[in-house]
């Protein structure tokens, strides 16, 4: 994938799936239209060149620090009608709780990537720090809390909506 990434100058932005399906109809139609444009002067793609178009590499990680931002980009709804006021105290909620992930597992942690175990890492630590007396259960639950909405429509942005069959 790099050699092709070196050799295939794409006339579009890579995008991953998340960009595609929290876009308007109108910017996903011209994403798409700007791969296809893409393929029609290639006669026979090969595996490499199909890959760069349609974007089927690994996404780029999303480190901690730059989860917060990317959170706000993909959730602008959850301020429409805040004062700024109200909007800033409500992002930093959420700011706080990222930014408390960062420092306790680290700044290189992918955020897209995290799993079980290391959700039960940081809560393990979070535990830790409240039996030292450092805050109270309460903002130990806030901080799990504000970090799972934040991860949960990081999941809903990338991952495409799941269709479930009724049983008959």
């Amino acid at each position: 994938m790099q050699q092709t990434a070196a050799s295939f100058t794409a006339p579009f932005t890579y995008a991953y799936a998340g960009d595609f399906l929290s876009a308007s109809v109108a910017d996903s139609i011209a994403m798409y239209d700007a791969r296809y444009s893409a393929v029609q002067p290639i006669r026979n793609p090969n595996k490499r060149q199909i890959a760069a178009i349609v974007g089927a590499v690994e996404t780029l990680p999303l480190p901690s620090k730059a989860a917060f931002v990317r959170f706000k980009q993909i959730c602008p709804d959850k301020v429409l009608g805040k004062d700024s006021l109200e909007t800033k105290r409500f992002w930093r909620r959420y700011e706080e709780a990222i930014e408390d992930f960062a420092e306790e597992m680290g700044d290189d942690v992918d955020c897209l990537k995290i799993d079980n175990a290391t959700a039960t890492e940081y809560r393990s630590k979070l535990v830790e720090r409240l039996s030292e007396g450092e805050f109270k259960a309460d903002a130990a639950n806030k901080k799990m809390m504000w970090l799972k909405i934040i991860l949960m429509r990081f999941s809903a942005s990338i991952t495409p909506a799941r269709t479930t069959r009724s049983k008959t």
